[in-house]
């Protein structure tokens, strides 16, 4: 996911923030109770609120990650 995400991720620093979960260490237990997390990867897409916009189970492509961050952005 890092490979794809990278690039776009470059392009809307200073816009959004990616926070990458380690779901195999203990000390992010609280976050995966919030967030539940069934496979490996899932993205969560968030507005400004913290509200979940979009998720998805799976790898997504640049033009998907785009499409997606763009409704955060805009809101």
């Amino acid at each position: 996911m890092e490979k794809l995400a990278g690039p776009v991720m470059l392009e809307y620093q200073g816009k959004v923030s990616l926070v990458k979960v380690d779901v195999n260490n203990a000390e992010n237990q609280d976050m995966l109770r919030q967030y539940p997390i069934q496979y490996v990867p899932t993205s969560f897409f968030m507005d400004k609120q913290g509200n979940i916009s979009f998720s998805v189970v799976g790898v997504l492509e640049p033009d998907e990650i785009r499409t997606e961050l763009n409704k955060v952005v805009s809101d």
